[in-house]
């Protein structure tokens, strides 16, 4: 069963970054991981082709892809983030807020926005959680290459999107093991998960240190 998981999300000072390189996972280990850049293949600005994660991260990533059934595979949505890019996605989630919510203040857009999506920012040692390169979007895709059902896509705002939803009596039996499948090789691997977004983990990042009673091991990473 997949618990429901409290909210970790905010940043802390990283007390100590442990220097691991940045690596391009297509040229790392080519065919492990089928790798679909989303905000890439949206056209934001910023955005790679190209999927780079820690190199701690990327061996328990490994490791976890070990424990799906043969032949089904992890998809990268998106690891490390380009600042330009985690902007472009404030903004944009920002102005949806603002349009479906008109009587809001601009704080309490901001305040709404966060919930969701992490401010940016450029001081290393408060960075958001993607550009640290610990943050890792994904899903897994069978042997024909297509997406498991996992209730709702990827990027998706709401109620749904929480790691436990399925978990309770009378939802899709389908969609829980689907997503119990996922969560459980990511722990069993040293991932922590997200408390809104079943796509996402972390690891080595200030989100994984509050969780885990560790010092954060990676600061922000702002350039290749």
């Amino acid at each position: 069963m997949i618990p429901p998981f409290p909210g970790v999300r905010e940043s802390a000072a990283a007390a100590e970054e442990n220097g691991e390189a940045l690596v391009c996972v297509q040229k790392q280990c080519p065919g492990e991981f089928v790798c679909a850049s989303a905000y890439f293949a949206q056209g934001l600005s910023g955005a790679l082709e190209e999927i780079y994660i820690r190199e701690g991260a990327l061996e328990r990533l490994q490791k976890a892809a070990q424990a799906l059934p043969e032949g089904f595979r992890f998809k990268l949505w998106d690891v490390w983030r380009p600042l330009a890019v985690q902007q472009a996605i404030f903004d944009a989630y920002a102005a949806e807020i603002a349009q479906k919510q008109p009587a809001l203040s601009k704080e309490q857009v901001f305040e709404e926005t966060r919930k969701f999506v992490f401010p940016p920012g450029s001081d290393a040692l408060l960075p958001p959680l993607h550009a640290t390169g610990g943050a890792v979007d994904l899903t897994i895709v069978d042997e024909r290459g297509a997406e498991l059902d996992m209730g709702t896509g990827f990027d998706y705002f709401g109620d749904i999107a929480f790691p436990e939803y399925y978990e309770a009596p009378g939802r899709d039996e389908r969609i829980r093991q689907n997503r119990r499948l996922l969560y459980f090789a990511m722990i069993d691997a040293g991932f922590i998960p997200d408390s809104v977004e079943w796509w996402h983990f972390n690891y080595g990042n200030s989100a994984w240190a509050k969780w885990t009673g560790n010092a954060p091991i990676y600061g922000g990473v702002f350039s290749l």
